[in-house]
């Protein structure tokens, strides 16, 4: 694979919901050749731009069933964690996922599933919030994730070009069975204004990652 990453266009190939995403805002597209599949345009760079101008993502969120039994308080904290992590990610990436929330008061922290379900139990944050989000997108949660993690280390394409784009040639992005760092916003510690837009750019690279090695599964008959 050549230094340049395909273009945000191959998403139309990838992504669900991509032309609603490329029409909006007044987006060029950026599409594929019809017959080689090949990129047109744009690089890396696309990927590492932090204004999040023009992007326009689609992830959306509702409520699971019961929430008028759930406390008011945390009804409400949740409410704003959501919008605020949701609309982190709209503005800074191109993804597309509704998410059902719920409060469980047995759960210790917050979990969340490639299904799309998030339940907040010990913590309430948008900081975890956005943890969460990225779960439902694939880290942790999908074979192609665990297939791209080898010693610990990410080998998919765009998260590796993304990585160094960030913090240098040398730079790795490690990960374990459910997380990733840098740019997991796994702790308090680690947050910071910068740190939530790389870690929503960093998400939708591992994304396209793994939707890339279902497009490959699909091909040799073992999509799951």
């Amino acid at each position: 694979m050549s230094k340049r990453l395909m273009t945000l266009g191959m998403l139309c190939v990838i992504l669900c919901c991509t032309q609603n995403v490329w029409g909006r805002q007044g987006d060029e597209k950026h599409e594929p050749d019809p017959k080689t599949q090949e990129p047109v345009k744009a690089d890396v760079a696309d990927a590492a731009d932090e204004t999040g101008v023009g992007q326009g993502g689609e992830i959306t969120w509702s409520w699971s069933e019961g929430v008028e039994n759930w406390p008011a308080d945390k009804v409400a904290a949740i409410k704003s964690a959501m919008d605020e992590a949701v609309g982190f990610y709209n503005r800074y990436a191109r993804l597309c996922k509704h998410v059902t929330v719920e409060y469980d008061a047995t759960v210790p922290t917050a979990s969340a599933n490639i299904k799309g379900h998030i339940r907040f139990g010990g913590s309430i944050s948008s900081r975890t919030a956005m943890h969460e989000l990225s779960h439902t997108l694939g880290v942790g949660t999908t074979k192609a994730y665990h297939r791209l993690l080898h010693d610990g280390v990410w080998t998919g394409a765009y998260g590796v070009s993304l990585i160094k784009a960030f913090d240098g040639p040398d730079a790795v992005l490690h990960g374990d069975k459910k997380h990733i760092w840098p740019y997991g916003l796994n702790y308090a510690r680690q947050d910071s204004p910068i740190a939530r837009i790389r870690h929503v750019k960093m998400i939708e690279a591992i994304n396209w990652d793994i939707r890339a090695g279902h497009l490959m599964d699909a091909k040799t008959g073992d999509a799951k």
